[in-house]
């Protein structure tokens, strides 16, 4: 009898065999010296919001795009898997870099040259893929620096959604003290929460911001106090 491709012996073969892909192109990475840096979902999983990872996104210096992309080839990826009404809805940050597929889990490589980051912006943190082996994730201010420079970048709208996204996650996981075991913010109050409003603007404001960095910290800040300004907040003209 033909394996049912639905049944759950089939997708755990699959998510086993994409596991060793992941893994194989993880320790060609580090044999190489090649550093990626994780970015989107995969740190919105990491800031402990409840996510399925199907896309993984990676920062990559410039000039070693076409080479991890070729390493993903040789480990069973395809190139493809851009989604055209995604593409229609939020164009460059689909259509941007190189997209690979591997069944249904996706493999975006994106230029650190877009993402506004430096390998220098980042830290070492255990690899998402592969426990055995070290990657890089964006420290919290570069990162939210990175957000808010493409965000301004963008008008508002549905392209933008993805950017939001993500900012509002290290808003609310990251930037703002976390509530009491067992409180909500549906039920807390006013005055708890502009008094976690006042931690956020003080946590953010005790960073080192170079004055050429300091717009950003405005931006932050209206954030922090008002977060509808996330569909708002825009340079461009």
């Amino acid at each position: 009898m033909p394996l049912n491709l639905q049944s759950p012996s089939c997708v755990a073969i699959q998510a086993a065999e994409l596991a060793d892909s992941l893994s194989a192109v993880t320790e060609n990475l580090v044999d190489r010296n090649i550093q990626v840096v994780e970015y989107g979902e995969i740190l919105n999983r990491r800031f402990g919001y409840p996510v399925v990872l199907n896309m993984f996104t990676w920062g990559v210096p410039d000039s070693n795009l076409s080479e991890v992309g070729d390493l993903l080839i040789t480990h069973g990826f395809e190139p493809g898997g851009i989604s055209k009404i995604h593409t229609q809805f939020y164009g460059v940050l689909e259509a941007g870099g190189l997209m690979f597929l591997y069944g249904s889990t996706r493999v975006h490589l994106v230029p650190l040259s877009f993402l506004r980051l430096s390998l220098d912006d980042c830290h070492e943190v255990v690899s998402s893929v592969d426990s055995r082996h070290k990657t890089l994730i964006p420290n919290i201010q570069p990162y939210l620096i990175s957000l808010i420079c493409r965000l301004i970048a963008l008008p508002t709208g549905m392209r933008r959604n993805l950017i939001e996204h993500d900012l509002a996650i290290l808003l609310d996981q990251v930037i703002f003290p976390r509530l009491p075991e067992g409180e909500d913010e549906e039920h807390e109050s006013e005055e708890h929460f502009q008094q976690r409003v006042e931690q956020a603007l003080s946590y953010v404001r005790g960073w080192d911001w170079k004055p050429e960095e300091l717009r950003y910290l405005e931006i932050t800040e209206k954030l922090i106090r008002d977060c509808s300004q996330l569909t708002k907040i825009t340079e461009c003209k």
